[in-house]
């Protein structure tokens, strides 16, 4: 995002608030999947594009970059299912434990 704020929803729900220096996509790039989010221009907005096409055909550093960013979401995303599944489990604890 060179200027202005983007919201970004999931199923109608805002999760955050993107603002300049922000970037938003790369998830789908890295999976090589459609867009797992919604992103809304709240203010008059200015973005950068780089077209799928062009990312891997960046230098080295670049695609070492995506790849550790791709390591970093794997990671992120392996905390959140482990506190959702932590979450889980103590409902069905506490499920068992009123009988």
């Amino acid at each position: 995002i060179k200027d202005g704020e983007v919201e970004v929803k999931s199923k109608e729900k805002s999760i955050r608030t993107l603002k300049k220096n922000d970037f938003f996509g790369e998830y789908s790039i890295l999976i090589d999947s459609l867009r797992t989010k919604t992103c809304i221009a709240k203010t008059k907005t200015v973005l950068y594009a780089i077209p799928k096409r062009d990312i891997f055909e960046l230098d080295e550093n670049i695609k070492d970059f995506i790849n550790d960013l791709h390591i970093k979401m794997i990671i992120q995303n392996s905390e959140i299912f482990r506190k959702l599944n932590m979450k889980i489990l103590n409902n069905f604890k506490g499920i068992f434990s009123n009988k």
